[in-house]
């Protein structure tokens, strides 16, 4: 326990217009089981006040580091919690969630025993307007990987990037782990603005899986994310289509100087799921006329044209290949058909 308490766990909270969950998301890390510990609250410009909540708790705890910075999103205010940790490891936590008293020692010792760069968990789904809570337990099918199988946990990000979608992979999203800091540090990994990226949490894993070379998973539901169902398919982001092409080719090109296997399969998949995402939720914000035209520019990409390989689609469901089919023969009449019923 000793050689454990030497280690210094640093969590980023980036921070903007959360004041009614943000001493809540504080609290929860303060009151951790594990004491040797620094929180970096990153104010991302937050316009009510959350600020000045930021602020109180510095003056109170002095463990607690406040950054006050303009607007940039929330990749960018968590690189300004990296520039800042002086951790050995970090975990990123929302600042509209909240964490179980025990996830930082258990995902530390989990770390330490296995001498991976990244520990997981399960977690939780807080469904606040709705009052229904739910342990996600990810069936993963293994607990430790490493070197070349590590390739297998983060193109399972990519067959698993829909959050309702369970699939025998671990989750994408960076804050149901803890990562080793100066393992960041030393390969320069940052997020990307999700302003050009729809995803700046699998960017992050994309950069980081492929220089690590352990990998642990630990059962313990530790995470407690706060989702809102309604706000999911209420967002309209006219760029989703552009900013997903991009996090595809991104991927694809370094998995090609990676050597990494039969790569094409998953990262298809999650353009496919993102189109699929689109279809079916964003014709409530177009004319009849204009939501058909939108649709056509996406199925006439030169990425679906010329990039997918549609053979990958083999092992598909009939509704998925007819699917699938449809966006091949830029087919809009059998894509209105069919995107009812295909999940």
């Amino acid at each position: 326990m000793d050689i454990i308490m030497s280690y210094k766990i640093s969590y980023i909270l980036p921070i903007y217009k959360v004041e009614k969950q943000l001493s809540r998301c504080i609290d929860s890390v303060v009151n951790q089981d594990y004491n040797n510990i620094e929180i970096i609250l990153v104010d991302d410009g937050s316009p009510d006040s959350c600020p000045k909540i930021c602020d109180d708790y510095a003056q109170k705890d002095r463990r607690i580091k406040v950054v006050h910075k303009q607007n940039e999103g929330l990749g960018m205010a968590r690189n300004s919690g990296i520039e800042v940790a002086c951790g050995d490891f970090v975990i990123f936590v929302d600042s509209d969630d909240f964490i179980e008293p025990d996830m930082g020692s258990k995902l530390l010792k989990a770390l330490v025993d296995s001498k991976s760069q990244v520990a997981y968990c399960n977690y939780r789904r807080v469904d606040t307007i709705h009052g229904v809570n739910n342990d996600v337990i990810q069936s993963v099918p293994k607990y430790f990987y490493e070197n070349e199988e590590v390739q297998e946990v983060l193109l399972g990000m990519f067959s698993n990037y829909n959050l309702n979608r369970l699939d025998g992979s671990i989750n994408m999203s960076v804050w149901h782990s803890m990562y080793d800091l100066h393992f960041i540090k030393d390969h320069h990994i940052l997020f990307k603005t999700e302003r050009e990226y729809i995803s700046e949490d699998l960017m992050f894993h994309i950069d980081f899986l492929t220089e690590a070379n352990r990998v642990v998973f630990i059962d313990d539901v530790l995470y407690n994310y706060d989702f809102n169902p309604d706000s999911l398919s209420a967002k309209f982001r006219p760029f989703i289509f552009d900013s997903s092409k991009k996090i595809y080719l991104y991927a694809n090109k370094k998995f090609l100087s990676k050597s990494f296997k039969n790569f094409h399969s998953f990262t298809d998949r999650y353009l496919l799921v993102i189109t699929l995402y689109i279809i079916k939720n964003y014709k409530q914000f177009f004319t009849s006329k204009d939501y058909k035209n939108f649709i056509k520019k996406i199925l006439c990409d030169e990425v679906w044209s010329n990039d997918v390989e549609y053979s990958s689609y083999a092992n598909l469901s009939f509704k998925n290949k007819l699917f699938v089919k449809s966006i091949r023969y830029n087919s809009f009449l059998c894509l209105k058909f069919c995107h009812t019923f295909v999940k």
